[in-house]
């Protein structure tokens, strides 16, 4: 399989951001990481930035989670 081939799977999978998916993408990276990132430095570096910023949003949207359920309970 080709390299770009393989960064757009793992960009698709970034971009639903579920737990299943996670797990493949974990699974994809500690089989074939090492080999992407001699193929294509720039694509995994796209990877991190794109993974970086879906955790930044899911980590503000279950904070918002958070203040709206303590003030439903206070």
């Amino acid at each position: 399989m080709s390299s770009s081939l393989l960064t757009d799977l793992i960009k698709c999978l970034l971009t639903s951001f579920l737990e299943s998916d996670i797990e493949v993408l974990i699974f994809m990276l500690h089989n074939i990481g090492l080999q992407l990132r001699k193929a294509d430095p720039v694509a995994i570096q796209d990877i991190i930035q794109i993974t970086e910023q879906r955790k930044n949003n899911f980590a503000v949207e279950l904070k918002l989670m958070e203040s709206t359920n303590s003030a439903e309970y206070a």
